[in-house]
């Protein structure tokens, strides 16, 4: 049986590059420049490419989920005391919340700041628009 493989543009890229090596038709360092990578990584895109075919250019992540992922069930319950019993709270305070329970849900505590901990996001309620620093704080540029 015939395995098949999907390919991203940014894969289609890089086995263009290969075929392309294979037949003589550009040099490793060349390849390895339009595809941003290092010479040696090429080659061993290339020795790859080899070994086990097209299935080599697909990212080995491909298919898995994740290690730190939680499960479906403590998902639904973090999603429950959101809407419920914390539906009142930011995201930070939710999560300490979270953290400070006698049987603590395996929901990563971090540090949160003004934004609830995601860069880009209001705090709920404030009225405020997202704020994302860039390139530096406005006192420190010159007009």
């Amino acid at each position: 049986m015939e395995n098949k493989v999907t390919l991203t543009m940014k894969e289609q890229h890089k086995l263009k590059m290969v075929i392309e090596y294979e037949a003589g038709k550009v040099q490793a360092q060349r390849a390895a420049e339009l595809l941003g990578i290092s010479q040696r990584q090429f080659r061993r895109l290339v020795a790859a490419y080899r070994q086990r075919g097209i299935t080599a250019l697909a990212h080995g992540n491909r298919g898995r989920s994740p290690a730190n992922r939680i499960s479906e069930a403590v998902r639904q319950e973090i999603l429950r005391l959101a809407k419920e019993t914390y539906r009142d709270y930011n995201d930070c305070h939710f999560t300490e919340e979270l953290a400070e329970q006698p049987e603590p849900i395996g929901y990563p505590a971090r540090h949160c700041g003004a934004s609830g901990g995601q860069p880009g996001k209001a705090v709920p309620g404030s009225g405020e628009p997202p704020s994302i620093a860039v390139g530096g704080s406005a006192t420190r540029r010159r007009g």
